[in-house]
């Protein structure tokens, strides 16, 4: 073959251009499914926090059995994600019937440390007398594609709600 022959022969252009562009395009779906999975665990954290503000909210009294029935509630909403990384801690604030001065009633959690700024949370949040329920959520994710994420991302959300039954709930 000669070589402007060779030169001019365009039959082999599209198959090198997808093979250049190939890799790309494959490294954005993959970004693009990590970054919806992302976005679905952050919100079945969300979920799972406001729902157990809930759960606890409606009830007068818990036990710590029942308490512990209740955060496993938020595992199920987790689901498909693993409820090992998942964590949740709750923490009751009543406000002084006096001076309407936020404090610490109780906590409970399950894998996950206790709410240390909890009061500092509910402040102004209540009134004399009353009592807020604080519930932090957190999930460890991990990442489906390692080479795209090298390290897991803690997820933590926050759900704030009121006894509706009676100013607290009760937990013993």
């Amino acid at each position: 073959m000669s070589r402007r022959r060779i030169l001019g022969d365009r039959r082999g252009t599209a198959a090198i251009e997808f093979g250049l562009i190939a890799p790309i395009l494959v490294l954005l779906v993959l970004a693009l499914l990590e970054a919806a999975n992302i976005l679905l665990a952050a919100g079945k954290t969300q979920d799972a926090a406001d729902s157990i503000a809930d759960l606890v909210a409606q009830e007068t009294s818990v036990s710590a059995a029942g308490m512990t029935d209740l955060l496993h509630a938020g595992e199920l909403i987790l689901a498909p994600f693993p409820a090992a990384s998942f964590g949740v801690a709750v923490a009751s604030i009543r406000f002084d019937a006096a001076t309407g001065a936020p404090m610490a009633d109780w906590q409970a959690a399950l894998r996950a440390p206790a709410i240390a700024d909890a009061a500092t949370l509910a402040a102004e949040l209540g009134g004399k007398g009353e009592s807020v329920l604080i519930v932090r959520a957190q999930f460890d994710y991990a990442p489906l594609f390692g080479t795209l994420l090298d390290h897991t991302l803690h997820l933590t959300r926050i759900a704030i709600a009121r006894p509706r039954l009676r100013p607290y709930v009760a937990y013993f």
